[in-house]
């Protein structure tokens, strides 16, 4: 689905927006693996909230660009982890509502945590069921909910479903936070002494975090504005969507 691209200034790093709605459900893995045994400790933990901090909304708009749509219209909602699994919740009133998360990876090891640059393209999400209600009763009958591909197309076409894989904001070790935007006034060769690092196969450059940084990311769950029917917009929607982001060990030199 392409509602929302942005594409970012790094490299060739690209960032899909996607972005998701009704009353809607989303819950994105976040894989914490590695292979290469590196010496010390691997450890990245999550957490998340819904709505964004006060210090990063700036960042965000500029980052979103002209896909920004201001919060509105959302009930019910909530961000939980449970073990690697990030599960955002909201409901929406009506067309166009909107509602954000902010996931935030800290990494609680004493070794780099490696964000593989094939992650770069990992924020579409993938459709898991689809609950459209209609005949208008408020609730998903269970004949009005779907699992089979061509109901989650039109689910993943009706939605908007964002993720960005890139970090809207890094905090560093001694608590001071570089946004999106400070990181657009680096010049290439600090921003990726600093963040970056060259991934195994040494073609590419894939997002690090040291022990002690957290990266911050965001999701959005809303109903795309020109969803609507004869009856003044009325539209009861649920969808349920995954997503990954992975991170790695270093490979031992």
């Amino acid at each position: 689905m392409d509602k929302t691209r942005n594409k970012i200034f790094v490299g060739c790093l690209a960032l899909l927006l996607v972005m998701v709605a009704g009353y809607a459900l989303f819950s994105q893995n976040l894989t914490i693996n590695g292979t290469a045994k590196a010496q010390g400790d691997f450890s990245v933990t999550a957490t998340c909230q819904a709505g964004i901090p006060a210090n990063l909304v700036t960042s965000v708009k500029s980052m979103i660009d002209t896909g920004w749509i201001d919060e509105n219209g959302y009930y019910d909602d909530s961000c939980t982890v449970s073990g690697n699994i990030i599960n955002y919740q909201a409901s929406f009133k009506y067309p166009g509502a909107r509602r954000y998360f902010v996931v935030k990876v800290k990494n609680t090891g004493s070794i780099t945590a490696i964000q593989p640059y094939e992650n770069g393209d990992n924020g579409s999400l993938n459709g898991k069921e689809v609950c459209i209600d209609h005949n208008n009763n408020d609730i998903y009958d269970s004949d009005e909910c779907y699992t089979d591909s061509s109901s989650l197309q039109l689910g993943m076409d009706i939605f908007d479903a964002d993720f960005i894989s890139f970090p809207i904001a890094i905090e560093n070790k001694d608590g001071t936070i570089t946004t999106y935007i400070d990181m657009t006034n680096m010049t290439e060769e600090e921003l990726y002494s600093k963040y970056f690092v060259l991934d195994e196969d040494g073609l590419n450059h894939a997002f690090k975090l040291e022990p002690g940084e957290s990266a911050y990311f965001l999701a959005s769950l809303g109903l795309d504005p020109e969803t609507g029917t004869d009856n003044g917009g009325k539209f009861m929607l649920k969808l349920k969507a995954s997503a990954t982001l992975t991170y790695k060990q270093p490979t031992a030199k």
